[in-house]
């Protein structure tokens, strides 16, 4: 076993520029790139290839190895940004939590004062074409399979879904108050979140199962039941 097998770091090798061994013999991956990138846009890049390897592979395509070759750039440059397996992982999850809170973002964008438009977005923003769709429901899968067992990934869990979540009971408080109704909204936005969650789980496990559409009408008429019905 190796120090770095034995420590968690990812592996070092090579310059940080001029490739692998493998890679200057012509090996099967590709040849990394000879491109000068601001540090911010390395990091991203590194980011965005991982995320490809999730979406495409699960976990097991989650290899510093893999990674590399899909941003074509040498492994021990990765182990330059992200000194272990689980910093990338941890990163790259919180990425993707980026990704969705813009989304929520630009979705609640106008109509402060219209508390069931804000609500009707907040949900539309789960269900957007730029956020719902197979590479991002495959990637989630991805890392949602790892939050139980890595415990770094878990308490990143736990920070983000806590600020989804009081989003949430703040939209849901401000339409029952509305309606002059007398609710457990943190007990709702959970109730309504993991229905998010598990409407996501569903679709990536079979996308014909239903549509984006059908995925909001289920989140409205949970809060229907509860006296809140988006028209």
């Amino acid at each position: 076993m190796t120090e770095s097998s034995r420590t968690g770091a990812l592996p070092k090798e090579g310059p940080v520029e001029g490739g692998s061994e493998r890679a200057r013999n012509g090996a099967k991956r590709a040849a990394p790139r000879f491109s000068r990138l601001t540090p911010a846009a390395r990091r991203q890049e590194i980011l965005e290839a991982a995320r490809r390897c999730l979406a495409r592979d699960g976990v097991g395509g989650f290899t510093v190895a893999e990674i590399a070759s899909e941003a074509g750039i040498s492994n021990g440059l990765i182990g330059h940004y992200f000194p272990t397996k689980d910093a990338l992982l941890v990163a790259t999850y919180q990425a993707e939590a980026d990704r969705l809170l813009a989304s929520t973002r630009a979705a609640l964008d106008g109509r402060e004062e219209d508390a069931d438009w804000r609500l009707k977005a907040l949900i539309g923003s789960a269900f957007c074409p730029e956020i719902f769709n197979e590479e991002t429901v495959a990637t989630w899968l991805a890392l949602w399979g790892q939050v139980r067992t890595n415990a770094a990934l878990r308490e990143a869990h736990k920070a983000i879904y806590v600020t989804y979540r009081r989003g949430f009971a703040r939209a849901i408080g401000r339409s029952a108050d509305a309606r002059r109704l007398a609710l457990d909204t943190a007990a709702l936005a959970s109730d309504i979140s993991a229905l998010i969650d598990g409407l996501w789980l569903e679709w990536g496990l079979d996308p014909e199962l239903f549509d984006a559409e059908a995925a909001m009408t289920a989140c409205r008429r949970l809060l229907a039941a509860h006296g809140i019905d988006l028209k």
